[in-house]
């Protein structure tokens, strides 16, 4: 009868802990030039093609006031809160992203992407802005229609962090967004906002950006049903009622 119990218990406890319920698996999702290895003119219009950094002004540098990249030998750094002259209150600096490889896991309603960037900046004085943001937006459609639709997107997800001012350590910022079933291509922003001395001068005194990623995976829900279970458990107990 012991035996019988230990063999009923070690089955249920099969059924339920031995085969754990699996984790969605992560892929990367290219980023081009997320580590700002490859020199691009930025600063000027919003992207309508995939693999172009624009937007604010801002310039691909080596290392500088005493903060080296995060990544490689070259980091993104912050100049202007507007196109091509003072006038905005954040710097924006927007890549487009093709989704197309990944439209079969954006059918199932659960794919989600996780945007990573990392930021840095000098410690400055006490009307140097602190804040860093990123926003991931899904869109549907052409990458060339997104200047007119860059407004309205199907879903968007940000996250932001106050930095700390210490040259010698990168912050990292996270966001997560699960994807419409219509996404097609995101659009990936990297921040830099006047929260201190709005359109103040000057505009950004030391602020970088470095190693921007993308990962994509499908939610998963492969525990078994508990109906299932019950099925599976209910000989081993009838067998151990028997005896």
């Amino acid at each position: 009868m012991k035996t019988c119990m230990k063999l009923a218990l070690l089955w249920g406890s099969l059924i339920w802990f031995g085969t754990p319920p699996q984790t969605a698996i992560a892929v990367d999702v290219p980023v081009t030039n997320g580590g700002f290895e490859t020199n691009e003119s930025i600063g000027g219009l919003l992207p309508s093609m995939f693999g172009d950094w624009d937007g604010d002004a801002s310039v691909i540098v080596g290392a500088e006031n005493g903060i080296t990249p995060h990544g490689g030998s070259k980091m993104l750094k912050f100049n202007l809160t507007a196109f091509n002259s003072f006038g905005g209150t954040s710097a924006d600096v927007i890549t487009l992203v093709d989704l197309a490889p990944f439209s079969a896991d954006i059918a199932t309603g659960e794919a989600v992407v996780h945007a990573q960037a990392f930021f840095n900046r000098i410690l400055g004085t006490s009307t140097t802005d602190t804040e860093f943001l990123v926003t991931i937006s899904a869109f549907s459609g052409s990458p060339s229609s997104f200047p007119a639709d860059s407004g309205s997107p199907l879903a968007s997800g940000n996250n932001f962090i106050i930095s700390d001012g210490d040259t010698s350590t990168w912050e990292a910022v996270d966001v997560n967004l699960l994807l419409p079933t219509a996404t097609t291509y995101l659009a990936l922003t990297i921040s830099a906002p006047e929260n201190i001395s709005p359109s103040g001068l000057p505009e950004l005194d030391g602020h970088y950006a470095d190693d921007v990623t993308l990962l994509l995976s499908v939610r998963s829900a492969l525990t078994p049903e508990p109906t299932a279970m019950i099925m599976f458990a209910a000989p081993m107990f009838i067998m151990f009622r028997r005896r």
